[in-house]
C-alpha cells in the first residue's frame, strides 16, 4: 500500500476537484487520474466516482477511508518522532484557515517557524467556518485557524480578538456617521458572505434581530470589498482583513459593537504531531 498515493486522494476529497487538487500539489489532471486508476487496480475495485458536481467516494472507498486517514496521520507522527530522535525536524503541517488570517497572521508565523524548522513543509487550505470544521473532523487538515463557536467538539486554543466593522463606499450617505446601527443594515442593500462561510457576521445579525436586505452574496472577502467600492451595497467584514488602507472604501465601527475571538482548533491535542504542537507554540508567542 502506497500512502503517498492516498495522501493525494485525501487532497482530492478535501478540494472536491481533480483540477484543484492538481494545482495544490503540482500534478496534472491526467496524472491524478492515472494515480487513482493505479490505486483502484491494486485494490481490485473502484474507490471514487466523478461527475460534473465533483468527486466522492464509492461505498467501498468510504469503508477504507477512515482507516487510511489514521494510517497517514500515524505515519506522519512516526516519521516526525524518528526525525526528532536524530535531531532533525521534518514533516508536513496541513493548515486550514480564513482568508483574513492567511494574509495577515500566517506569513509572519510561518516565516519565523520555517526559519527555525526549514525542513517542515506547510500546506495551506482556505475555507469558511463549516468547511474548516469538516476538514478538521475528517483529518484533511492538522489544525484550523478560525473563530470561536459554541459547542465545538475539537480542542480550542484562543489567540486574539478581532472586531467586525461596517464597510461602505466613500460617497455613501452613511459614510458621514460615527458608527453604523442594526437599523442602517436593514435600510440599505447588503452584500453578505455566503451561509456557512462567515459565521460571525451571521451571528451578529441573529443577536441583534437584523434582517438585512441581501441582494448579493459571496464567498470571497475581496470580492465583497470590490462590490462595495462599486456602490453595489454595504457590508460587514473583520478589521483584520482591512489593515491595509484602501481609498475605495470607508470603515465604520458597529453599535452595538461586534467582535470575534480567533484561535486554533485541533481535533485532539494529545494526538497532534510534534510539528503541529510547535506551530501552535509559535503562533501563541507571536500573537500574544
Amino acid at each position: 500500500m502506497d500512502l503517498e498515493k492516498w495522501k493525494v486522494i485525501q487532497t482530492i476529497l478535501a478540494t472536491g476537484s481533480l483540477t484543484k487538487a492538481g494545482e495544490q500539489i503540482g500534478f496534472s489532471q491526467s496524472g491524478i487520474s492515472h494515480l487513482i486508476k493505479s490505486v483502484e487496480k491494486d485494490l481490485g475495485f473502484s474507490i471514487m466516482t466523478r461527475n460534473k458536481y465533483g468527486v466522492k467516494l464509492t461505498s467501498e472507498g468510504s469503508q477504507l477511508h477512515p482507516l487510511v486517514q489514521e494510517m497517514i496521520k500515524l505515519d506522519e507522527k512516526f516519521n516526525q518522532i524518528v526525525s526528532s530522535i536524530h535531531g532533525v525536524a521534518t514533516g508536513t503541517i496541513r493548515i486550514g484557515t480564513f482568508h483574513s488570517i492567511s494574509t495577515q497572521w500566517l506569513p509572519k508565523i510561518i516565516y519565523k517557524f520555517r526559519t527555525d524548522y526549514p525542513n517542515i513543509k506547510i500546506q495551506l487550505m482556505e475555507g469558511g467556518m463549516d468547511q474548516l470544521e469538516m476538514w478538521l473532523k475528517d483529518n484533511y487538515i492538522d489544525l484550523a485557524f478560525l473563530s470561536y463557536k459554541d459547542h465545538r467538539q475539537s480542542k480550542w486554543i484562543p489567540l486574539k480578538e478581532d472586531h467586525l466593522v461596517a464597510v461602505l463606499p466613500p460617497n455613501h450617505p452613511l459614510a458621514t456617521k460615527d458608527y453604523i446601527t442594526p437599523t442602517d443594515f436593514m435600510q440599505n442593500d447588503f452584500i453578505l458572505s455566503s451561509p456557512g462561510f462567515d459565521y460571525d457576521v451571521n451571528s451578529y445579525f441573529q443577536k441583534n434581530n437584523i434582517l438585512p436586505n441581501v441582494n448579493i452574496s459571496s464567498m470571497d472577502d475581496f470580492s465583497v470589498i470590490s462590490m462595495v467600492s462599486k456602490n453595489l451595497g454595504i457590508s460587514i467584514l473583520p478589521a483584520l482583513l482591512l489593515q491595509t488602507p484602501d481609498s475605495t472604501i470607508v470603515t465604520k465601527p458597529l453599535n452595538p459593537c461586534a467582535k470575534r475571538v480567533l484561535g486554533i482548533a485541533v481535533k485532539s491535542y494529545s494526538n497532534a504531531s510534534i510539528a503541529t504542537e510547535k506551530l501552535i507554540e509559535y503562533s501563541q508567542a507571536i500573537l500574544k
